[in-house]
């Protein structure tokens, strides 16, 4: 019964992700990018090349793969700069900003 229940749990959430709606509830997120594929695929074939661009910007809405990607390197770069002592101190000093409000303290002059 509890498998039943969770398989039920999980087909709905899928129906209303699919509507739209979000797990807090109002539109989801990445529903904007579904609506523009499933339109495409509509309109141009459920094979069409065309309808990729499409595909692609709402898998990254899901799942932020390519944004992790670019972060990472950013990070990697800036730890390389900064071991050599080439990280601009303004900009340290903004990248090391304090991480739970995400906004850096202003320095005083």
């Amino acid at each position: 019964a509890h498998s039943t229940r969770n398989t039920l749990n999980a087909t709905l959430y899928t129906r209303a992700v699919m509507l739209g709606y979000g797990s807090a509830g109002g539109q989801g997120r990445c529903y904007p990018f579904w609506a523009q594929f499933v339109t495409c695929m509509k309109t141009q074939g459920v094979n069409s090349k065309i309808c990729q661009q499409a595909q692609e910007d709402y898998v990254e809405c899901l799942h932020h793969r390519k944004e992790f990607a670019h972060v990472g390197k950013v990070a990697s770069r800036t730890e390389e700069l900064r071991k050599a002592g080439k990280l601009d101190p303004q900009v340290d000093q903004l990248l090391t900003q304090d991480m739970k409000t995400g906004v850096s303290e202003p320095q005083s002059a």
